[in-house]
């Protein structure tokens, strides 16, 4: 025997010609063909079957006998790792897991790519630099997306800024006067200084009010204001320069010169002194006003009457003001006015040595000398001289007059031709019954007049003019005058120059407060003696005191408006009005002032002064807030510019709710009286969700109010409320249905989902769907059969990540579609039948239970007329133990919903609505608008009208709904119908209790009973 196999070799774990070796280490298996494969050499290889012993297999084979070699993706001993190549498995060195090509992919690193990337790496083979603000431990090592607090400044996605962006996520722009490439994408310094409007080591900060041009280095000189000063050009946009400045297209830049001053130049200089001494704001003049000017700013011409520089110079034209220039004050024509002379000085000379009138042409003839004349009328005090009469002392005495104001008559014996006209001496003599120098005593003087009738109605004799007493013999005393010496003489040197006769005063004129020949009229709108003096304007037109010419007093003015003075004989001066002056004109247009009496500017305003009296700017918004994009918890600034004045209050609104201050809300108000403009600007410390909205501001001063156009804030936050459904079209495939609730105010940007049988621990690599909208579907194929799965999904936009939202779901069962939408539909199909089957059985059972039998009644009885039931006030406790009460709710209808939980947020209430009759019904057409009503202030009315409601039934409704025989019908205790109107049904006889059912009459709109409430 040679121990020779014949056939089939040797046994596993033998070899040889005799199959007596057994296999060398290393080998296995029938004639130990086989190598072993294992990790801790061949003496651990069991040499029939090659199982590894200890150790396991080496690298690169696996399997029970560590035959197979590691698939793809897999490397080492007993393909246990996994590889990590950027080029795909193929490249993947099964000892080593060394990337043959290619390198590691996203998120690993090292040679055998089997090291994951460090805090602040990402990317193939970790190449990539994370650019997190949160820092790097926020960093998706596979994309570099930062999941929180999103990209450090100069960063966004995995990109530096591009041109004109910087700072974290990119998300501010760049202001650099050179361009774009001259911004520092970290921190927004530019190179070369900031662009026109802005300022700041990063020129973020926009000009303030009244700055324009690069780096802010310009001030503006706009008329209308800082607010109308574009920060980038400082081009006025409305009103054009403020005094002093000139050049609108040029930005005011040009100070006024040439003899100009005001807004844009064009106010021209009037100064005695030439344009240097003319201030360039307001035209004030060192030195004084030129030849026809006068007021402040030299700016008024000279009034009526006035001339000379500073208007200082009274014209005296015969003619008028009219022909005198304003700055020379000579006649143009006429000559001087009377009392004054010398036309070629500007009548400036007052009439002398006993002259008057015009040019000084007519000759005084007063009693008491040149003195006593008035060089404007000739009009003497004391009187006139003897030969001489008139006002003004120029008519010579007529024939048979004579003496001092010719009051003298003449008694000449051979004519009044022959009387002196001064002395009353006659040629030729007295005539009969007169004698003296003047032939004025008479020789028997007749001293009766006419008889007159006493008081006994006896015939008497009056006395003539000059004498009284019983037998008229008593000459007129001192003051007296007339028949019987019965008036009284006012006469302004008393009355010994009274005549007794007739009452002319012979010297000095009247008295004060009197005029006429006799000085018996009263003044009348005149005062002063021989009343030659006007009155003033008195207030309410009334007349002054004719003695001294003074205004009543006791009344609200002394004044007419426009007038003022002792005897309110002047006028306002230029610039004032009212009652007294004591008023201020407005901003008339330049060279112009207003009424004195009303204070109008009948010529217009300045701009931008406005009404009638141009002492008020309405108030306007000129700088509107502007919208506002940024991240969670930064801070947001409205800003909001009014003109006015009086200067305007600003108020903040927010949805149209009254903001104010308070811990979370700043608001500070700046005030310009300078520039008639207020400053207003909002801030919220850190924005949160619910600051999202609209704001605008309102500016108001007196009735007028102005809105700012609305800024809208939008809160930039990650995704969330994410929901992700799954379903399993087939066996291999689950489909992954997701919605984004909340989008963070973001478009998304990428979507991303994982998977994981539920029974594995770790998760598969996130995969992106290529969706970035808010909802979609995205399948997950070349799955198991059967088996159960958990699915993440996350959103992204440019704040970072949504919090990933899981699912769970299983795949089909070979092609059995056991959960697809057609199965459940058909069991859904079957479930409704089977239900409707048993409430039609339940409801055949009822209905065959109220059926009256067919003896008695027919099988279906007829439906009831209404009958109308009133209720009763009886509490339902009062009826029985086991009334139940309607319970209120503990909560109003609906919840309230504050703006701002965050205490002091400063929103502010609105008023409380007016308060209405819940009983009325509401038309159709009414409803929006009332349902908005009953809405407002967390649902006011609505609360209201619920708390008005009964809270017990009325007696017969409690009484019915609580019957023994009622009960079965009421499937719920505390539900009842409502108690409006107990409907009752046909009687069945028999059958106790078959009028009842658990229903009430409801009326409609316009029709009573219209439908019915039930259980």
């Amino acid at each position: 025997m040679t121990g020779v196999c014949t056939s089939g070799g040797c046994a596993a774990g033998w070899e040889g010609d005799s199959c007596q070796t057994a296999c060398t280490a290393g080998t296995f298996g029938q004639d130990c063909t086989s190598t072993c494969h294992c990790a801790s050499g061949g003496s651990v290889c069991d040499v029939m079957i090659g199982v590894c012993s200890s150790g396991g297999c080496a690298a690169g084979w696996k399997g029970n006998d560590c035959q197979t070699v590691c698939g793809s993706g897999e490397f080492g001993p007993g393909c246990t790792g996994t590889c990590h190549c950027a080029s795909g498995n193929d490249v993947c060195n099964v000892l080593t897991g060394i990337c043959g090509s290619g390198g590691c992919e996203a998120g690993w690193k090292e040679n055998d790519c089997q090291t994951e990337c460090s805090p602040g790496e990402f990317g193939p083979g970790c190449t990539g630099d994370c650019h997190c603000e949160s820092g790097g431990s926020v960093c998706n090592i596979t994309t570099g997306v930062c999941s929180s607090g999103g990209c450090e400044a100069g960063w966004k996605g995995v990109s530096s800024c591009s041109l004109g962006e910087f700072g974290p996520g990119c998300t501010s722009t760049c202001h650099c006067l050179t361009g774009d490439s001259a911004c520092n994408v970290q921190t927004g310094a530019c190179t070369g200084g900031c662009a026109a409007g802005w300022k700041g080591s990063d020129c973020q900060t926009a000009c303030s009010h009244g700055e324009f041009g690069p780096d802010c280095a310009n001030t503006c000189h706009c008329a209308a204001g800082d607010s109308v000063c574009p920060a980038d050009t400082g081009v006025c946009t409305s009103g054009g320069c403020a005094a002093g400045w000139e050049g609108v297209s040029s930005a005011c830049q040009t100070a006024c010169s040439g003899g100009t001053f005001g807004p844009d130049c064009t106010g021209t200089c009037h100064c005695l002194n030439g344009n240097d001494a003319c201030n360039i704001q307001t035209g004030v003049c060192t030195g004084g006003c030129a030849a026809g000017w006068k007021g402040s700013d030299c700016q008024t011409a000279c009034s009526h009457g006035e001339f000379g520089p500073d208007c200082a110079h009274t014209c005296h034209c015969a003619a008028g003001d009219s022909v005198c220039p304003a700055d020379t004050g000579v006649c143009t024509s006429g000559g001087c006015a009377a009392g004054w002379e010398g036309v070629s000085s500007a009548c400036q000379t007052a009439c002398s040595g006993g002259t008057f009138g015009p040019d000084c042409t007519g000759t005084c003839h007063c009693l008491t000398g040149d003195s006593a004349c008035n060089i404007q009328t000739g009009v003497c005090t004391g009187g006139c001289a003897a030969g001489w009469k008139g006002d003004d002392c120029g008519t010579v005495c007529e024939s048979g007059e004579f003496g001092p104001g010719c009051t003298s008559t003449c008694h000449c014996l051979t004519g009044d031709s022959a009387c002196s006209i001064q002395t009353g001496a006659c040629t030729g003599g007295c005539a009969a019954g007169w004698k003296g120098n003047d032939c004025q005593t008479a020789g028997v003087p007749s001293r009766f007049a006419a008889p007159f009738v006493n008081r006994n109605f006896s015939s008497r004799l009056r006395c003539a003019a000059g004498w009284k007493g019983s037998n008229c013999q008593t000459v007129c005393d001192a003051g007296e005058f007339g028949p019987g010496c019965t008036d009284t003489c006012h006469c302004a040197n008393g009355g010994d120059v009274c005549n007794k006769t007739n009452g002319v005063c012979s010297t000095g004129g009247c008295a004060t407060g009197w005029k006429g020949d006799s000085c018996q009229m009263a003044c009348d709108g005149s005062y002063g003696p021989d009343c030659i003096t006007m009155c003033g304007y008195c207030y309410l037109g009334q007349t002054c005191d004719r003695f001294d010419g003074t205004c009543p007093t006791g009344q609200e003015h002394l004044c007419a408006a426009g007038y003022h003075g002792e005897n309110c004989d002047q006028g306002c001066n230029a610039g004032t009005y009212g009652y007294d002056c004591e008023d201020n004109c407005g901003w008339c247009t330049t060279g112009s002032t207003c009424n004195a009496a009303t204070g109008i500017c009948e010529s217009g305003c300045q701009p931008p002064w406005g009404l009638d009296m141009c002492k008020e700017i309405l108030a306007e918004v000129t700088e509107h807030p502007d919208d506002l994009s940024l991240p969670l918890n930064h801070p947001a600034t409205f800003t909001c510019v009014s003109l006015g004045d009086p200067l305007p209050t600003l108020t903040w609104y927010h949805d149209g709710d009254l903001v104010s201050n308070g811990d979370q809300i700043k608001i500070n108000t700046a005030q310009n009286s300078t520039t008639h403009t207020v400053s207003s600007t909002l801030t919220i410390n850190t924005v949160k969700r619910e600051d999202n909205g609209q704001y605008h501001c309102r500016s108001m001063n007196g009735t007028n109010s102005d809105m700012s156009q609305q800024a809208t804030l939008a809160v930039l936050e990650r995704p969330e409320d994410v929901t992700v459904r799954l379903t399993s079209p087939s066996s291999t495939t689950l489909q992954v249905a997701w919605t984004v609730g909340f989008t963070g105010n973001l478009d998304i940007n990428a979507s991303e989902v994982t998977h994981k049988r539920s029974d594995e621990t770790s998760w598969g690599p996130w995969v992106t769907t290529g969706s970035t909208g808010t909802e979609g579907t995205h399948e997950l194929t070349g799955l198991s059969s059967a088996t159960n799965y958990s699915v993440k999904f996350r959103v992204r936009n440019s704040q970072g990540w949504s919090d990933s939202a899981e699912a769970k779901g299983r795949t089909l069962t070979g092609n059995a579609p056991s959960n697809s939408p057609l199965g459940a539909a058909i069991g859904g199909t079957i479930g409704a039948l089977v239900f409707v089957g048993v409430v039609a059985a339940a409801g055949f059972f009822v209905y065959r239970r109220r059926l009256p039998s067919k003896e008695d009644a027919p099988l279906r009885p007829p439906v009831p007329k209404r009958q109308n039931y009133k209720d009763d006030d009886t509490p339902l406790g009062a009826i029985g133990p086991e009334a139940s009460p309607v319970v209120k709710p503990k909560t109003p209808l609906r919840p309230k919903r504050p703006r701002h939980s965050r205490t002091g947020s400063g929103r502010g209430a609105k008023a409380s609505p007016v308060p209405i009759d819940f009983r009325q019904p509401i038309p159709i057409a009414s409803l929006e608008s009332e349902f908005a009503r009953r809405h407002a202030n967390d649902d006011q009315l609505f609360n209201e009208e619920y708390a008005a409601l009964p809270k017990v039934l009325g007696k017969e409704h409690a009484e019915a709904y609580y019957d023994e025989e009622h009960a079965p019908k009421n499937k719920f205790r505390n539900i009842i119908a409502y108690d409006n109107g107990l409907v009752k049904l046909a009687p069945i006889d028999g059958v106790p209790g078959s009028t009842y059912v658990n229903a009430s009459f409801m009326d409609g709109y316009k029709e009573p009973g219209k439908f019915i409430a039930s259980q």
